[in-house]
């Protein structure tokens, strides 16, 4: 197989799934490659390496990002002007990229939200 989920949340309330589970079944498919992307951190980025150098499965390391834009001129004076958050998830390309991630991913200067349970950082 040729593809795999760009956007996985393991051992989240999204998933329900262990960070191996999700890897065992990636692993049952035939993927050789398994994305990583917890959401507003990278908690189980340590975990997916470990387990799935052991696999035989390469973890792409991403992470989603809650961010507000009040000034967003594309979204101006439409329906998602409403929304107050939005969310696009990305992938480091190499070593460099993912030391980037986790510097921006460990600012505790960010702003939360509050979605149901959960708590998230913001990115402005």
């Amino acid at each position: 197989m040729n593809y795999i989920s760009p956007s996985n949340h393991p051992e989240s309330p999204l998933s329900g799934s262990t960070v191996e589970s999700m890897i065992n079944r990636s692993k049952e498919l035939g993927l050789d490659y398994f994305a990583v992307t917890d959401l507003g951190n990278l908690s189980s980025i340590v975990r997916a390496y470990t387990y799935g150098e052991k696999k035989g499965v390469k973890i792409i390391p991403g992470i989603e990002i809650v961010f507000k834009d009040s000034d967003c001129p594309i979204i101006e004076d439409t329906e998602s002007a409403q929304i107050k958050y939005f969310k696009f998830t990305i992938h480091a390309q190499d070593q460099v990229a993912f030391q980037k991630i986790v510097k921006m991913s460990s600012d505790q200067s960010r702003r939360s939200v509050q979605v149901g349970e959960s708590e998230y950082r913001t990115f402005n």
